[in-house]
């Protein structure tokens, strides 16, 4: 069986793909899967977990799911175990410079509720603060969209569309502050 981050995953594919979206999911690389990673000459690393396209919009999105009611991120490439690693900003990051819709879609399991955060209201979060992690009164409190969620026996099925309507009609505002937008990623 599937860990509980991988079936959230899952569960908002199966959303999507419902829905006549177009939908990838970016391969994880084999260290992912506690393969021996000293038996690879490299690794890649996903700059998200997977790519959705309802015309004319596309998006990058990175998944996010816990039990408890705040993730970890780190900024410093050398700084390990955190939820949210500096190549997955970078990538979400790099994204919305093309005009991606691009960020987070954090799921808390125990509260049943799901939140989608643009990156660069994730970003402006990162610079106001001196926290090294990011929890749901956090997320409440910046530029964040609900994702209705309704659970059928035993998985949930979630309102993409939702999501959607809110980056179309959001498309003209971050378009015009992505110039405001910086990445704060240290090399120590």
């Amino acid at each position: 069986m599937a860990n509980a981050g991988k079936e959230f995953e899952n569960q908002i594919r199966d959303s999507i793909k419902q829905r006549d979206i177009y939908y990838l999911r970016l391969e994880d690389p084999p260290q992912s899967f506690s393969q021996d990673s000293t038996l690879l000459r490299f690794s890649n690393k996903n700059p998200y977990d997977f790519i959705m396209f309802q015309f004319p919009f596309m998006f990058a999105i990175e998944n996010k799911s816990k039990s408890i009611d705040s993730f970890s991120f780190s900024m410093n490439k050398k700084e390990k175990g955190k939820d949210i690693k500096p190549h997955q900003i970078v990538g979400l990051y790099n994204a919305y410079m093309q005009n991606v819709f691009s960020g987070f879609l954090f799921n808390f399991r125990e509260r049943e509720e799901t939140y989608f955060v643009h990156i660069h209201d994730f970003l402006e979060f990162v610079k106001n603060t001196n926290k090294k992690s990011i929890n749901i009164k956090d997320i409440r409190g910046i530029d964040s969209i609900v994702i209705p969620q309704r659970k059928k026996k035993v998985k949930y099925d979630y309102d993409i569309f939702t999501l959607i309507e809110f980056c179309k009609e959001k498309f003209d505002y971050y378009k015009n502050i992505q110039n405001q937008c910086f990445i704060p990623i240290v090399e120590k």
